[in-house]
């Protein structure tokens, strides 16, 4: 591969890379950020390790697309709260 199509690569790769946030409000609460509100819920699930139906979730930012709609420019937000 030529040493242009490596960067490329490489910058792309870069510009894709999106850390999750995960903030662990009490032992039935979580908040996760990521590129993607389904994502992040599956991380808060599989986190207080119960099914979608024993939780109540609540989507505190969608993720924003910005510049050329690339995903994950601003992350996916949202709180996940186990059902009393």
């Amino acid at each position: 591969m030529p040493a242009t199509e490596l960067w490329r690569a490489k910058l792309a790769k870069e510009f894709t890379m999106v850390e999750n946030k995960i903030t662990i409000i009490n032992k039935n609460e979580i908040e996760v950020e990521a590129k993607t509100a389904q994502e992040a819920i599956k991380i808060a699930l599989s986190k207080l390790n119960v099914k979608k139906s024993e939780v109540e979730i609540s989507v505190l930012r969608e993720e924003n697309k910005g510049l050329f709609s690339m995903q994950g420019t601003k992350l996916a937000k949202v709180r996940v709260t186990k059902k009393s």
